[in-house]
């Protein structure tokens, strides 16, 4: 989520899609995935959990697929270096879930055909979040509501992913379902498509906001899920539509305030360890008591 590379790069969605499941399921909390980058030690952190593996799977069989649709548009510089980066990886992946890939693969085309006939943007990101619940099944099913919050998750990924690529996909011809004659950039869409763009918006960020609240509990997930997906909301499509880069940007900040919270929490519980011990120690003392000295 929140633009090209941070979805090509699998992890952060990975933990989403898991955290989702372990709260239909009642699982522990699954570990938290390093987002910024795929790299060995990222992988290490899930690599003892077979069913953290099989998401980050699912989501790297997703970037295969992308690879093999950036090619098939002409783009092949961009899947060459993905292919450099990850493409072993994504082979693997492919092999470990061969029914996986198969209806993803499926899904995909699906897509494509709509893309061909100029598909409106919202039967788009209907067919991209049924892919993803689609995927997500193979590894394991949830109950209806949370695979409605897969669904909506997959849609407004898609979404930003449309917004991030529309100046490239009008620059070099590609299908882009907001494109439009007059607007050969996003900046421009912007301004002469600002009530179209703002009731698009509303609906896929809505969709999202009715989903997560139709899963509503205590969990630590829903609650970590909620923090995420509002941050991004309320940051990533504002930051692209005034030309800011989004790639990494609502995960520094989320990361910066999960750790401020932490080191906030961490002075208050010492602070209360503190109160807690001299309070002892006084009435340890006799002091403090109620009803002052004794006779």
């Amino acid at each position: 989520m929140g633009g090209q590379r941070a979805r090509f790069l699998t992890t952060f969605d990975a933990t989403v899609y898991y955290m989702i499941y372990s709260m239909a399921s009642g699982l522990p909390t699954p570990p938290s995935f390093r987002c910024e980058k795929l790299s060995k030690a990222g992988m290490r952190i899930s690599e003892k959990d077979e069913l953290a593996m099989r998401f980050v799977r699912g989501i790297l069989v997703a970037l295969g697929e992308k690879m093999r649709d950036d090619r098939l548009d002409g783009d092949r510089f961009k899947a060459n270096i993905l292919k450099l980066m990850v493409g072993k990886i994504i082979k693997k992946a492919q092999e470990s879930e061969p029914n996986l890939a198969r209806v993803t693969y499926e899904g995909i085309e699906r897509i494509n055909r709509l893309q061909e006939r100029k598909a409106a943007v919202l039967d788009l990101l209907d067919a991209y979040g049924e892919t993803m619940a689609d995927s997500l099944r193979c590894i394991g099913e949830v109950p209806k509501k949370y695979e409605e919050l897969q669904k909506a998750i997959a849609a407004w990924t898609f979404y930003v992913d449309i917004l991030c690529d529309y100046d490239e996909d009008v620059k070099t011809n590609k299908f882009n379902p907001l494109k439009q004659d007059d607007s050969p950039t996003l900046e421009v869409l912007f301004n002469n498509e600002y009530a179209m763009l703002f009731e698009l918006n509303r609906t896929v960020c809505g969709r999202v906001v009715d989903a997560l609240n139709a899963t509503k509990n205590q969990s630590t997930e829903w609650y970590a899920i909620r923090g995420i997906l509002t941050h991004a909301m309320v940051s990533v499509v504002p930051d692209i539509l005034e030309g800011k880069d989004v790639k990494f940007k609502y995960f520094r900040e989320l990361t910066k305030n999960m750790r401020a919270m932490k080191k906030s929490r961490k002075r208050f519980d010492e602070a209360d360890r503190y109160v807690q011990r001299t309070t002892g120690e006084e009435r340890k003392n006799g002091k403090g008591e109620k009803g002052g000295e004794s006779d």
